[in-house]
């Protein structure tokens, strides 16, 4: 099996910005097409041209109403998490990336983050599965200091171009590409709350609602 995915790059983090760069292609390349790690690599690269990106596919700017589908969650974490990652992914059944990302581009200090990629079995157009299914893996990784919203459809990221003796995109396969809807299934009814691991959390916020979906929201 090798997924189709999307990676649509953008200048800014704002809902108006436009889509730049827009790449399909898929998890190990193929005669017509770089793998995805590949494509992130040579994006970091262009340290003169530096991007967000979503593995999201968007019809415009960057806006949740233009998503057209989504082909991987990205989760970010501080990067001295490095050993908690790499312990939990010893036992983690899902074929991901593990991307070296910095928090802004163009920015001459940056703070280095890590996200985890978890590419799915095939597109997902809901992003309140996404959100679903970002939660639940949040929680099953068990890692705090998550950067805020990365469970959001929306969330971008930006590739590392700090020098490192470790690759910018290392791809742990081997096991399963996560299927959304049989994950979601399984998962029917069980309570998550990403917040709470996020970057500086200290209080319970309001619980969440479960709706006819079985999908959980987070409250306004």
């Amino acid at each position: 099996m090798n997924p189709t995915i999307h990676l649509t790059s953008f200048k800014l983090r704002t809902d108006s910005a436009k889509v730049k760069e827009p790449y399909v292609g898929n998890v190990y390349g193929d005669e017509n097409f770089a793998s995805a790690g590949t494509h992130i690599c040579r994006l970091a690269a262009q340290t003169k041209a530096q991007h967000y990106l979503s593995f999201a596919r968007y019809a415009g700017t960057h806006n949740k109403k233009c998503i057209v589908d989504m082909t991987a969650v990205a989760l970010s974490f501080p990067s001295n998490a490095r050993k908690d990652i790499i312990e939990r992914l010893d036992e983690f059944p899902y074929n991901c990336y593990l991307i070296r990302a910095q928090d802004k581009i163009n920015n001459p200090k940056p703070q280095e983050r890590l996200v985890l990629a978890v590419m799915f079995e095939q597109p997902i157009f809901n992003t309140d599965e996404y959100t679903r299914i970002a939660s639940l893996l949040t929680e099953m990784l068990d890692i705090n200091g998550h950067t805020k919203g990365d469970f959001s459809a929306t969330f971008l990221f930006a590739p590392s171009t700090v020098p490192s003796i470790e690759p910018v995109v290392t791809l742990y396969d081997g096991r399963e590409f996560l299927n959304p809807t049989e994950f979601i299934a399984a998962n029917r009814g069980v309570w998550t709350n990403a917040r709470l691991k996020q970057e500086g959390s200290e209080h319970q916020p309001k619980p969440m609602k479960l709706d006819e979906s079985g999908l959980f929201h987070f409250p306004a």
